[in-house]
């Protein structure tokens, strides 16, 4: 089940709302004050964090950023009855997982909190870099510097009927030529568009 600190300084609202998060898997438990949460941050004992704008010590920002501080890894929502577009702004700059407004329905509130924790899990997705995009010079078709128009249109041509048959000739650096000079050191890159212009 996903563990979640929840900041509430209704008792009388934690029971109810114990029960409806534990419908969807959600073991909540609370404290009333920010250093509560930096306190129960520090335990490591839980996976999601359901702040206030508003609170005891200090508020959510300034709570926001010190469990980022502490774990950069965990997961924030913040839930407030007194939002604005700048704090929203704000909050999500600060790397919260999302931001909700209260009255907030328990469905709504369940669903985000497991969606943070699954995110937590995951993790970043890694940017890809060049070389995991990149068309490998092997891939290309290669010419000589000394070569004619009609060798490079000839050997492209081959390097299509080689390929036509997989479905990957977009995908594959066959629709230009690399050209070589005699030490074998590429001086230059032909296109198609480049080789149909020199015929006329």
């Amino acid at each position: 089940m996903t563990r979640a600190l929840i900041v509430s300084k209704d008792r009388e609202a934690r029971a109810p709302l114990l029960q409806g998060l534990a419908d969807y898997r959600v073991t909540g438990t609370f404290t009333s004050s920010a250093n509560g949460v930096i306190e129960a941050v520090n335990s490591g004992r839980n996976d999601v964090v359901v702040l206030d704008i508003r609170m005891p010590g200090m508020d959510g920002h300034e709570a926001l950023s010190r469990i980022k501080e502490i774990d950069p890894e965990i997961q924030v929502i913040m839930l407030t009855g007194h939002g604005t577009l700048d704090s929203a702004k704000e909050t999500l700059e600060s790397r919260a997982f999302d931001y909700l407004n209260k009255p907030c329905d328990i469905d709504l509130l369940s669903a985000r909190i497991n969606d943070a924790y699954l995110a937590a899990k995951k993790g970043e997705r890694k940017e890809k870099s060049a070389a995991d995009i990149m068309i490998p010079v092997e891939d290309y078709t290669s010419i000589g510097a000394d070569s004619t128009i009609r060798e490079g249109i000839a050997c492209l041509k081959r390097s299509f009927e080689d390929f036509v048959s997989t479905g990957r000739i977009m995908e594959t650096g066959h629709r230009s030529i690399l050209v070589f000079d005699q030490k074998a050191t590429l001086v230059g890159i032909l296109s198609i568009l480049d080789l149909m212009k020199a015929l006329r």
